[in-house]
């Protein structure tokens, strides 16, 4: 995994340490949500912790980390000789440092917000060689690059909880195998809809 992406959260609570006095403003959320199915056979889920710190008067930062459960979609330039086997199962971590504007502080509250981080497979894909039918031959593991990504989310609080959407867009990575040929893309980008709480508030 790459140092700078283990350094995103150090970053961000060095920032909280450094900004103690204003530890009454930190919240601490987790959302669980389903993804949209629309070129995928598999459910969807996701969920995501996330620190957040009030800025502004309107406004919070945070840390997104974020975990998927079938959120993949691929393309093998040639099937006869490829195919990914999505019966193993697939995901993304990420971790997005985000910025949320408040429309106001109301207990019903409008938000909008967005954020650039690091996106990355769970763990590898199983390649097969050979079509589907007849049965495969031989078996891939194949590791994809992690990609910088972009979030868009909105939605809306209302006390401790909240419902949001949210898009990930993340350039599509390329599926190569060992020998160095490319075989085919993954796509790493996803839709989901989430319903979150606040679990931890601290207060002066």
């Amino acid at each position: 995994m790459s140092k700078r992406i283990i350094l995103l959260p150090v970053l961000f609570f060095c920032l909280c340490h450094l900004n103690a006095q204003k530890w009454k403003d930190m919240k601490l959320g987790m959302e669980i949500g389903i993804l949209d199915l629309s070129e995928s056979e598999s459910f969807g889920l996701f969920l995501n912790v996330e620190p957040k710190l009030k800025s502004s008067k309107n406004t919070t930062i945070g840390l997104k980390a974020g975990i998927t459960a079938n959120s993949l979609t691929y393309e093998i330039y040639d099937s006869t000789q490829f195919f990914v086997n999505e019966e193993s199962g697939n995901g993304i971590i990420s971790f997005v440092p985000t910025f949320d504007f408040h429309w106001n502080k109301n207990k019903f509250r409008p938000n909008l917000g967005f954020g650039i981080g690091s996106y990355l497979l769970v763990t590898y894909l199983d390649i097969h060689e050979g079509s589907s039918i007849p049965p495969p031959r031989d078996v891939l593991e194949v590791d994809v690059n992690y990609k910088i990504g972009f979030l868009l989310r909105g939605g809306f609080e209302l006390g401790r909880s909240r419902l949001g959407l949210e898009y990930n867009f993340v350039p599509k990575a390329d599926i190569e195998i060992p020998n160095g040929s490319k075989i085919g893309t993954v796509d790493l980008s996803y839709l989901g809809l989430s319903i979150g709480f606040i679990i931890i508030d601290w207060k002066k």
